[in-house]
């Protein structure tokens, strides 16, 4: 399977640039219409993440880098702000200082053993209904990852909810768990992507070519 989660350190690849309006438009795409007019944005800056917008509506999306090859756009719920979200910024910032993944990973998993990072506290949703989800995985495979739906199942196990993975994939929709621990998600596949009219309005030609990514699940 894929994992988006930094403890695998994968192979260290160029941080993808975009402009602001690009990085914009493609953090907002991974959300429904419905909830983007009021979703508050991060955007990429030199030294991180900076705050585009506030949010309305408690979600906040932004193009996570974990490993620096991909793009992954997010919008994360209320109950994200002080786990995922607290995440993806202080790595954010270390990459862009130039900080190994290595380093970055073993540092995430020191900061739950100290308490400075926690799982979620409580039920909630981050959407990933992009068409455009480019995941890097820990070896260094290119994956266009179909649109889906994420739902905190921090310490979770496949096991615990009866999923076998290959069969899950099989049948789109199926929930499946995607990098058990404290940062781990309950998946399940979208019928269809979020409209990406702004998306390809905003970043033409700095988005990577399609092409050279598989896609997954293969349908």
């Amino acid at each position: 399977g894929f994992a988006m989660s930094a403890a695998a350190a994968g192979v260290q690849q160029p941080i993808i640039e975009l402009t602001p309006d690009c990085e914009r438009a493609l953090a907002l795409s991974a959300g429904p219409a419905y909830m983007r007019a009021e979703a508050g944005v991060y955007i990429l800056g030199e030294n991180g993440f900076e705050k585009d917008r506030a949010a309305g509506n408690g979600y906040y999306c932004m193009v996570v880098r974990e490993k620096r090859g991909g793009l992954v756009p997010q919008c994360f719920d209320r109950a994200s702000e002080h786990a995922h979200i607290k995440v993806h910024l202080d790595e954010a910032a270390k990459m862009r200082a130039g900080i190994s993944l290595d380093r970055i990973a073993a540092e995430r998993a020191a900061g739950f053993e100290s308490g400075r990072y926690r799982p979620v506290d409580g039920h909630g949703v981050v959407y990933m209904a992009s068409d455009y989800n480019f995941i890097m995985t820990s070896a260094g495979e290119k994956l266009l990852v179909a649109p889906h739906v994420m739902y905190h199942a921090p310490n979770m196990t496949n096991d615990d909810i009866g999923a076998v993975l290959p069969d899950a994939l099989a049948n789109g929709g199926m929930p499946f768990l995607n990098s058990e621990g404290p940062l781990n998600f309950m998946i399940g596949f979208v019928e269809k992507a979020t409209d990406a009219a702004d998306v390809k309005a905003s970043c033409a030609g700095q988005l990577p070519d399609r092409a050279e990514w598989a896609a997954f699940p293969v349908r």
